[in-house]
């Protein structure tokens, strides 16, 4: 049987609702890591 003890266990995160917070931060790290070694080749272009 589940007590209040193993479903607490069971979460992955300590805060579920900081979920999206985290996902978009982590998106925000990838896309500029991706357009700041860009930049020079960009502003040459423009």
């Amino acid at each position: 049987m589940l007590n209040d003890s193993t479903l607490k266990k069971r979460t992955i995160f300590k805060y579920p609702t900081l979920s999206p917070l985290w996902i978009a931060v982590f998106i925000d790290i990838i896309g500029f890591s991706m357009i700041l070694p860009m930049a020079p080749f960009i502003a040459d272009q423009f």
